[in-house]
C-alpha cells in the first residue's frame, strides 16, 4: 500500500520513512538507480520542453 500511495507516504514521520526505503533498498533485488536516471535522460528534452510551457502559462496567468 505504500509503494503506490504518495498520500500514504505523506501520512508517516520523516524517520519512519526513511526507515521503511532503507528496508525497501535491502530487500530489492533490482537497483533502479541507473534505469531512471537514463530514462530522464532520454526525456530530458521533452521534460524541458514541458516545463517551459508551464512555467510560461503562470507567467502570464499573473
Amino acid at each position: 500500500m505504500l509503494l503506490s500511495d504518495e498520500e500514504e507516504w505523506g501520512k508517516i514521520h520523516r524517520n519512519s520513512r526513511t526507515k521503511y526505503k532503507n528496508l525497501i533498498k535491502e530487500i530489492s533485488p533490482i537497483d533502479l538507480t541507473e534505469l531512471m536516471k537514463s530514462t530522464l535522460k532520454e526525456n530530458e528534452k521533452q521534460l524541458q520542453k514541458q516545463i517551459n510551457f508551464w512555467q510560461r502559462k503562470f507567467r502570464l496567468g499573473k
